[in-house]
């Protein structure tokens, strides 16, 4: 995996890579095919909750690279998909983000987020640049999950989002806390503070 990552970022090279070169609609495709028959609640995962980071993506960056990337947040943890996968289909510049937006294997969400976190923590050294965008995208992820824990009054994730919010904003989310006039900065606290209210309530 070291030697696939060196390789891709040496393809890289921010300075000379065309940052409009990906096709939404293939990339669209790709993901909605690799994620058929999964499940988010009751409904299609692709559809209730990748796309809907796609589109929160899109309002808020107007990227091209950052929209691909939501488009495959899941694909590597969720289904057979490969980071070469990835590479081979869209490029490395899509690849390094998306698996930026990748939980690394552990043996539990703890282990798997610890290890995430850190893998923030060497790259922001390596390209902050690239490393914001990341976090961009996993942030508008965890906006995500988090609206839909709220919407559905599921205590058992708002207490679990609850839980990890300080760690998260500390490794992660700071990254993000003057980008796009800090709207997902807001919203990730608004969100925190309507959980907590949300788990008493209803508990």
């Amino acid at each position: 995996m070291e030697q696939l990552l060196k390789k891709l970022y040496l393809e890289y090279k921010p300075w000379n890579c065309d940052h409009n070169s990906v096709e939404l609609s293939a990339v669209s495709y790709f993901s909605a095919t690799a994620h058929k028959g999964q499940f988010y609640g009751s409904k299609d995962y692709f559809t209730e909750h990748v796309y809907e980071v796609y589109k929160k993506t899109r309002d808020i960056t107007n990227d091209p690279i950052s929209c691909a990337v939501a488009l495959l947040h899941d694909v590597i943890e969720d289904t057979p998909i490969k980071l070469e996968d990835i590479n081979n289909e869209f490029g490395s510049e899509v690849a390094l983000l998306t698996h930026l937006c990748t939980d690394p294997v552990g043996s539990s969400r703890k282990n798997r987020k610890k290890a995430l976190y850190d893998l923030y923590d060497e790259y922001i050294f390596i390209d902050p640049v690239l490393t914001i965008r990341a976090a961009t995208v996993k942030c508008i992820d965890r906006i995500k999950n988090q609206e839909y824990g709220i919407s559905n009054n599921n205590i058992s994730k708002m207490e679990m989002y609850v839980k990890e919010f300080p760690e998260f904003m500390r490794r992660i989310g700071h990254l993000v806390n003057n980008s796009y006039d800090g709207v997902i900065w807001n919203e990730l606290f608004e969100q925190n503070k309507k959980m907590i209210e949300r788990a008493v309530i209803y508990k």
